[in-house]
């Protein structure tokens, strides 16, 4: 795990699921800005959240990429308001991302179900250590 900032604005952590060739960063942010200084749609696209004043989502997943290191990844954007409900949510989408990016399935039958579970139970650690704002070394 690798957290750094810019300034007061957004705080990033960065975390990598070892066997799975994509990164995970979780930032917790005020604003689209603040993100579109340090990532890209896989396009290179501009990142669009849709944050309207009032109606600001607890958490959202995007498929990125980093513009300064060119690595591709998985984004969760997190407010301090998201609960364990909504970590899980997002740690759903963070698996799903990564099993599309790697062209692989899911499903019950034979244990297909084992490496989406581990990942997303991954996802959800990483997501958690930064709701918490407690690291693991």
């Amino acid at each position: 795990m690798r957290g750094f900032s810019m300034g007061k604005r957004i705080e990033i952590h960065e975390f990598y699921p070892t066997i799975y060739p994509r990164l995970i960063w979780v930032a917790k942010l005020r604003n689209e800005k603040d993100i579109n200084n340090i990532f890209a749609g896989r396009d290179g696209s501009e990142i669009y959240l849709g944050i309207e004043k009032g109606n600001e989502p607890k958490a959202t997943t995007l498929k990125v990429w980093h513009k300064e290191t060119g690595k591709y990844g998985v984004l969760v954007c997190i407010r301090s308001c998201i609960n364990v409900e909504d970590v899980a949510h997002e740690a759903v989408h963070v698996a799903s991302c990564i099993f599309d990016d790697c062209g692989m399935e899911m499903g019950f039958d034979g244990g297909k179900d084992e490496h989406f579970a581990y990942l997303v139970g991954f996802a959800a650690d990483c997501i958690n250590q930064v709701r918490i704002n407690k690291f693991r070394e």
